[in-house]
């Protein structure tokens, strides 16, 4: 590729993929721990129990895609030699 086409996609990806996963990253973080903490605060009621298992569920989904997003960024960046 170009130099132009580089600077683009290096910029592209610095300003708003890694923007948006560490963004994503946070929100399945909060996920997650809000199912501990309703496993933890609504423990009699197992309703909240089973809700927060969900939450807990789809915040290490969530991080698991996010580590895959990130692996997926690693590596355009290393194909195109991007610093």
């Amino acid at each position: 590729m170009n130099n132009r086409a580089d600077e683009i996609i290096a910029k592209l990806i610095e300003n708003i993929l890694q923007p948006i996963v560490v963004l994503l990253f946070a929100i399945a973080i909060l996920v997650f721990f809000w199912g501990i903490f309703q496993m933890i605060w609504k423990a009699d009621d197992e309703k909240a129990v089973t809700t927060g298992k969900q939450h807990i569920m789809w915040g290490v989904v969530g991080l698991v895609i996010m580590f895959g997003a990130l692996g997926i960024i690693e590596v355009i960046k290393g194909t195109l030699q991007i610093p």
